[in-house]
């Protein structure tokens, strides 16, 4: 793994809680290209390890999504083309502290220690053709929270071609693809688990426990 990518108001409900501000100051109008961050090594675990509650912050959002894992050098690709660079997929836990401000990258609430949880890769790129990813998060095993694939703003290729236009992608690098409104709140002592499917087969479970973190 290289270069793990986060985009931002993928999922058609948070965009659209947003839209009327985009049209604001002082951005006037909506992003053309996708809203990114980037998700440092610092943030990368496996699953079963524990996820860091940071000291002063009683809960986080457990933001479970799907990750692209690329197969080869990604430059200016057309949509058609997309599905061929990618290696596989993977569940991924995008965690954040609650936020409200979209003026800034939220670089503090998305990328403090242990704030990305992923599972191994787990399903060929055939997989997607023709079929939706379905998402669905845990909290102390109760589902809170259903989403799908359908529901993107920007499509899998869409996505790929778009983020591929100004920034070369590289082999391992991964793309999570968003997540979307109201994801579920979670606090210590929570186990958290991201499940995902795709036309019958499953990618597995991401289970995580929320600890607190230890002040020396």
């Amino acid at each position: 793994m290289k270069t793990v990518i986060g985009v931002l108001l993928n999922f058609k409900d948070i965009w659209d809680r947003y839209e009327s501000r985009m049209h604001q100051e002082p951005h006037n109008h909506p992003p053309r290209f996708p809203v990114l961050f980037i998700k440092p090594c610092n943030t990368w675990r496996n699953p079963g390890d524990p996820i860091i509650l940071p000291n002063g912050v009683d809960e986080i959002e457990v933001g479970g999504t799907l990750g692209i894992v690329i197969g080869k050098t990604a430059s200016h690709i057309q949509e058609v083309d997309a599905y061929a660079y990618i290696k596989g997929y993977l569940i991924a836990n995008d965690v954040t502290i609650p936020h409200e401000s979209i003026l800034r990258p939220p670089i503090k609430q998305k990328c403090q220690d242990s704030f990305c949880p992923m599972s191994t890769v787990t399903l060929s790129p055939d997989v997607e053709y023709g079929g939706v990813f379905n998402i669905g998060i845990f909290v102390n095993d109760e589902l809170k929270l259903k989403a799908s694939t359908a529901s993107l703003v920007r499509s899998i290729p869409k996505l790929l071609a778009d983020i591929s236009e100004y920034m070369t992608l590289k082999e391992d690098d991964v793309v999570l693809i968003g997540t979307p409104d109201g994801v579920p709140m979670a606090k210590k002592g929570d186990k958290v688990t991201v499940e995902i499917d795709c036309l019958g087969t499953s990618l597995g479970r991401l289970t995580n426990f929320i600890e607190s973190e230890v002040s020396i």
